[in-house]
């Protein structure tokens, strides 16, 4: 029972009841030095030490919660976001695309025709082609042609140091030798850190000559040319690979 200042008795049960408690209301409490009263505002659930660092026991529930920094030994989520967009789940496979949003992946996809698909596939198509019951070895040349505004062709490039077969002939000369020398050569777009626009025509071998001036000493000299004059403003590059396979 409470008193009031007639000392008269009150049946705290039959008080009216608050709908909402502010800062500035009182709340009763029995403590060890007798009935006092404490403002809603100071009133706290937590245990706090005496840099205000709050402890909780149990388990928080709500539905809103505002932090500035979380550090948690375990994180069980049913929806992640990041600058409010939604992480994904997919089901098991290969993908080579991925979108993320420090560090959650809200995006996952397989691209056909993806930069690695594409030298797969040049791989593929060039074993295939070169297909043998007997060990085949490569020789490979990797290299970038530039084609500057205003002309056809790219300046002269040079290939050399040919490896021998196993029947002491130089690759070049077998692959010089060749009436069908040019289906090795592979020409791409070329791109280096930033999209370099290419020219829409396709460009093709020039001038190519094979130079056999003594033993290990032999060459190729060719350029990239293309059917007309690159008009685009820019220099355009291109990714020129040779790949020829050898027993």
């Amino acid at each position: 029972m409470a008193t009031n200042s007639n000392s008269n008795s009150v049946n705290i049960a039959s008080l009216p009841q608050a709908q909402l408690a502010t800062s500035e209301d009182l709340l009763i409490l029995e403590t060890q030095n007798g009935t006092q009263t404490i403002q809603f505002q100071n009133f706290n659930v937590v245990r706090t030490d005496v840099a205000g660092n709050a402890t909780v026991v149990g388990n928080i529930s709500g539905d809103i919660a505002d932090f500035g920094n979380i550090y948690t030994d375990t994180l069980q989520a049913n929806q992640v976001l990041s600058n409010n967009e939604l992480g994904t789940s997919t089901t098991y496979g290969y993908y080579n695309q991925f979108k993320t949003t420090n560090g959650v992946i809200v995006s996952a996809a397989y691209i056909v025709g993806s930069p690695e698909y594409l030298l797969l596939l040049n791989l593929f198509s060039t074993l295939s082609g070169n297909s043998s019951p007997a060990y085949k070895k490569v020789y490979e040349f990797n290299t970038v042609a530039e084609i500057p505004n205003g002309r056809i062709t790219s300046d002269f490039i040079y290939a050399g140091s040919f490896p021998n077969d196993s029947s002491g002939n130089s690759v070049g000369a077998l692959l010089g030798g060749s009436s069908l020398y040019s289906s090795y050569f592979t020409i791409t777009p070329f791109s280096e850190g930033t999209t370099t626009p290419a020219t829409p025509t396709t460009p093709s071998l020039s001038a190519f000559q094979y130079i056999n001036p003594g033993p290990g000493s032999d060459y190729f000299s060719f350029c990239i040319a293309l059917p007309s004059v690159n008009s685009t403003g820019f220099a355009t590059k291109y990714g020129l690979k040779i790949t020829y396979f050898y027993n």
